[in-house]
């Protein structure tokens, strides 16, 4: 690109927050409360992922069958619950920055995260003054990472042409 990209998407976990680890031990508990054995490294292997997705996927594996309606919001209230008991995710070192730096050339910014926490996704206003507007979560799509509709959501919203915008991505999910 010979200049500025006119919309940049931010993922919000292990991008913006450094809030990997907490999501590690949340989704380590909130399975263990259901009788389930989650790997940590699975957290950053579904990262991204609508916590209902990744909730279906290891009922998948590990039961050979899908969580019912009442299965996943038991799993993911857990999660919740234990996420309200973790230390506060820090923003990652000059996010604040790189964000004014791009706003204040008239770059269009939007955060595209998996997560439906309202701890974290609440943060994003007052850390990044990010509006709900410029939010795509996992209240906001059908299907998670790694399909495109929470890109293509953020795409439609900013209004730009997709060859003008540029994507913040670290986890495998989101990347792919």
């Amino acid at each position: 690109m010979d200049r500025l990209p006119e919309a940049v998407f931010f993922d919000m976990d292990g991008v913006l927050y450094d809030s990997m680890k907490n999501h590690e031990v949340t989704w380590v508990g909130s399975f263990k409360s259901v009788g389930i054995d989650f790997e940590p490294h699975r957290a950053y292997l579904n990262e991204g992922r609508t916590g209902f997705s990744t909730i279906q996927l290891i009922y998948g594996e590990v039961k050979g069958r899908e969580a019912t309606e009442a299965e996943c919001r038991a799993v993911y209230d857990e999660k919740t619950r234990l996420m309200a008991l973790q230390p506060k995710a820090k923003a990652m070192p000059g996010m604040a920055e790189l964000i004014n730096f791009l706003r204040n050339r008239g770059v269009k910014v939007f955060v595209v995260t998996g997560s439906q926490q309202p701890l974290l996704i609440n943060k994003l206003a007052n850390d990044f003054g990010f509006d709900q507007q410029s939010i795509v979560s996992g209240h906001d799509v059908k299907f998670g990472k790694p399909h495109p509709e929470p890109y293509l959501k953020a795409l439609d919203r900013s209004g730009v042409a997709k060859d003008r915008c540029v994507v913040v991505e670290n986890a495998p999910l989101g990347i792919r």
